[in-house]
């Protein structure tokens, strides 16, 4: 039973460190806005979804260099294969889509290789606070509301979920900033360290209100019981975030979020 249960950790451990997790949330956001819009997400784009962020991340994680010593060559190899296979299917996928999916990926293909390649003075733009911030949430939202859905849905449209999925993100990265607060501070600006920590987490309080506020709007003073629950279990996530958090509190219980309220949106 032990030896079963020490399989079992080491299974999900690789799953989450190899970013296979937050390759697969992702793309329930994606699942979660056609589900509720009644619109057929194509097959080919959750696996193009899925590709580019697990090569996105791995991509990232390589220049990085976030291995230990033990395992670094081994490390270094496996992500040469994470972006070998991306590119291969990426290529092969890519002819599949018209200019404007081609545009969008391709500019955030710009914004990852920016974000982790010292490209500027020896230092990525990942050293620039607000790049670092507005990044991530602009890539992701991009990625989740304007990638699959832009021939499917109207402008006005597109440009709420773009809105509110920036800000649910946006409020998701607290508790990875409080995480990473003591690790990013020798090398990185950490919004945690200009702000504090209170400050920071009110702050994203006031990002989760104004998605329920736009929501409201959106649908006519209607209350999105779904989403009000997502709303209300991330705000108690990063109310609990610490520096000193459990080894998979944000990186599997935050992060699986879109999933949770993928889920309730299928119930409710």
């Amino acid at each position: 039973m032990r030896l079963l249960t020490n399989k079992m950790m080491q299974f999900f451990s690789v799953y989450i460190k190899s970013n296979i997790h937050v390759s697969v949330c992702l793309i329930f956001y994606s699942l979660t806005i056609s589900f509720k819009n009644d619109i057929h997400l194509k097959n080919t784009y959750i696996f193009l979804m899925f590709l580019f962020v697990f090569g996105a991340y791995n991509f990232i994680k390589f220049n990085e260099n976030k291995f230990t010593n033990e395992n670094t060559q081994f490390s270094k190899k496996l992500i040469f294969l994470y972006i070998a296979f991306f590119i291969f299917f990426s290529i092969i996928l890519f002819y599949f889509f018209g200019i404007i999916e081609q545009i969008i990926f391709f500019a955030l293909s710009i914004i990852t290789v920016l974000y982790s390649v010292p490209v500027f003075r020896k230092s990525s733009m990942r050293k620039n606070i607000v790049f670092k911030l507005l990044a991530v949430p602009i890539c992701w939202a991009t990625l989740i509301v304007f990638f699959p859905f832009f021939y499917e849905m109207e402008l006005w449209k597109l440009i709420y979920y773009f809105i509110i999925i920036f800000l649910i993100i946006f409020a998701q990265m607290i508790p990875f900033e409080i995480r990473d607060f003591e690790s990013d501070k020798k090398h990185l600006k950490n919004i945690i360290n200009i702000y504090g920590i209170n400050n920071v987490k009110r702050f994203g309080y006031c990002c989760l209100i104004l998605v329920l506020l736009l929501s409201l709007l959106m649908n006519k003073n209607l209350i999105d019981v779904d989403l009000l629950i997502a709303l209300i279990a991330l705000g108690i996530l990063i109310k609990k975030a610490t520096k000193k958090q459990k080894p998979y509190y944000s990186s599997f219980f935050v992060e699986s979020l879109p999933i949770f309220w993928f889920f309730l949106a299928l119930k409710l």
